[in-house]
């Protein structure tokens, strides 16, 4: 058996993502963002975590069952938001293709404008309180925008994390 034979007989291997490297920064670059987003939340905020949610349904358990000194409304208001801003952006990028597209472009892009309007929000005057209670809204909602974005994207994130690991990606994901 020759050489040409042996290499027409092997199976090819799967082909690489195309952007893998590009997708696989933004994934980096949005969990940053939302670490970011939670810590500055927690420690401006009240107590409120504005990136991952959990912890907004623990102290609203504790604040509920009578703990004293946590929030009710803060922490409500950014899990409402949150879930607010995933829906309409998950209604948005189901309309479109899946993957790398415009719309998902556009969920980031208007995400990122409303981190920024918060920071332009709390910059004014940090003690008001509708704009404090304005900020966490825009911020969860924005974070919720990011999840879906991130959910619409997890097989082809799946398959660049698989492919960048040496793993056979059609078997990974």
């Amino acid at each position: 058996m020759g050489t040409d034979e042996i290499a027409a007989s092997s199976p090819a291997p799967p082909p690489r993502p195309t952007g893998g490297t590009r997708d696989l920064v933004l994934m980096l670059v949005l969990t940053f963002t939302t670490g970011i987003v939670d810590a500055g939340g927690f420690l401006a905020f009240d107590t409120v975590f504005l990136g991952n949610m959990t912890g907004n349904v623990l102290i609203l358990g504790m604040g509920a069952a009578g703990a004293h000194g946590l929030p009710v409304f803060s922490p409500a208001l950014a899990l409402l938001a949150f879930i607010a801003g995933a829906g309409v952006a998950s209604l948005f990028l189901r309309a479109g293709p899946a993957g790398w597209s415009s719309r998902l472009v556009s969920v980031l892009s208007v995400s990122t404008v409303l981190v920024a309007v918060t920071a332009v929000l709390t910059g004014f005057d940090a003690g008001d309180h509708a704009a404090r209670l304005s900020a966490v809204g825009l911020t969860a909602a924005a974070m919720g925008m990011q999840a879906a974005a991130v959910s619409a994207g997890v097989v082809v994130c799946g398959y660049v994390l698989a492919a960048h690991a040496g793993a056979d990606p059609a078997t990974s994901v």
